[in-house]
C-alpha cells in the first residue's frame, strides 16, 4: 500500500495552489512536508483525505483513486488531524475522543468494549485521561490540541495525517507528541505531518518533502535534503547546516535573511 500523487492539480475557487505533483509517500515512514507558509502543504494534506479533490491528476491509496474508495472505508484506513478544529461547547473528552469509533461504530453508534478500550488507552497515550470529564470547551488551546490528536488516533487506521500538530504546544508537549509519532510508526503506521520546525523534523522524521509555491522541490532523507544550498532556495534563510550531537541528524543555524 501507498500513497502516490500522479500529476496533480490543487486550488480553491479557481486559484491554484498545487501546480504540477508526481509524489509518493514512502510507506511505514514518518514524512514531513515542509516549505514556506502559502507553498501548498495543507493543501497537498487534505488531498489524501478528499477535503480537496483535485482539478487535474490523481491521488492514489493502494493503487486505487481515491476518489473511488467510500468515505466509510476510507475513514478506517486515513485520519487527519486538521490545522485547527472548532471549539464544541457542551461535549466532554471522552465523548469526543469517542468519536474516533465513528467509521465502526456509527455516529451514534454505541461503544463495544474494544472501542472503549481503545478510547481510553489513546487517551492515556497522548496525557489527557485525567481530563475525560471535562468540557472540551473549557481546555486551553494545548490541551485541546491533544483531545483532538486522541480523536484522530482513536480511528486507529494505518494512515496518520497531521496538519501542523505542534499548533499551540509548549516545547514539552512537542517533544511528547513527536515520540508519540514515533511509536506509532513502531507500531506499523504511515504518519505524514505537515511541520515548520526543520530541525524537528529533521531529527524526527525519516523522509522529507520540501515545496515552494506549490512545487515539489525536494525529497529524500533528512541527511540528503537539509543542505544550505536548499536552505536559501526555499527559505530564503544564510544558514549553517552542523550534525545534530544528540540525534545525529542534520541541524540548521541561520545567520541572517538572503
Amino acid at each position: 500500500m501507498s500513497i502516490h500523487f500522479q500529476n496533480v492539480q490543487l486550488g480553491y475557487k479557481g486559484h491554484r495552489v498545487i501546480e504540477d505533483v508526481t509524489l509518493t509517500i514512502p510507506d511505514g515512514k514518518i514524512t514531513a512536508l515542509l516549505g514556506p507558509n502559502g507553498c501548498g502543504k495543507s493543501t497537498l494534506l487534505k488531498s489524501i483525505s478528499r477535503i480537496i479533490t483535485p482539478t487535474h491528476g490523481s491521488v492514489n491509496w493502494n493503487r486505487q483513486d481515491i476518489a473511488s474508495l467510500s468515505p466509510k472505508y476510507l475513514a478506517t484506513q486515513i485520519a487527519l488531524l486538521p490545522q485547527t478544529q472548532p471549539i464544541p461547547e457542551a461535549i466532554l473528552v471522552r465523548e469526543l475522543v469517542s468519536y474516533g469509533r465513528s467509521p465502526y461504530t456509527g455516529f451514534w453508534g454505541k461503544l463495544q468494549r474494544k472501542d472503549a478500550d481503545i478510547v481510553n488507552d489513546v487517551m492515556k497515550q497522548v496525557g489527557v485521561f485525567e481530563l475525560k470529564d471535562r468540557y472540551v470547551s473549557d481546555l486551553s488551546g494545548g490541551q485541546r490540541q491533544r483531545v483532538w490528536l486522541a480523536m484522530v488516533l482513536a480511528q486507529d487506521t494505518p494512515y496518520v495525517l497531521l496538519d501542523e500538530p505542534t499548533t499551540y504546544m509548549d516545547i514539552n508537549h512537542q517533544v511528547e507528541l513527536m515520540a508519540i509519532l514515533q511509536e506509532l510508526n513502531k507500531q506499523g503506521k504511515t504518519v505524514v505531518t505537515v511541520l515548520h520546525d526543520i530541525n524537528q523534523a529533521a531529527r524526527y522524521c525519516d523522509h522529507l518533502v520540501i515545496m515552494k509555491a506549490g512545487a515539489l522541490l525536494y525529497q529524500g532523507a533528512p541527511s540528503e535534503v537539509i543542505t544550505e544550498d536548499m536552505l536559501k532556495r526555499v527559505f530564503q534563510v544564510q544558514a549553517q547546516v552542523h550534525l545534530d550531537p544528540i540525534a545525529n541528524t542534520p541541524m540548521c543555524i541561520v545567520e541572517d535573511r538572503v
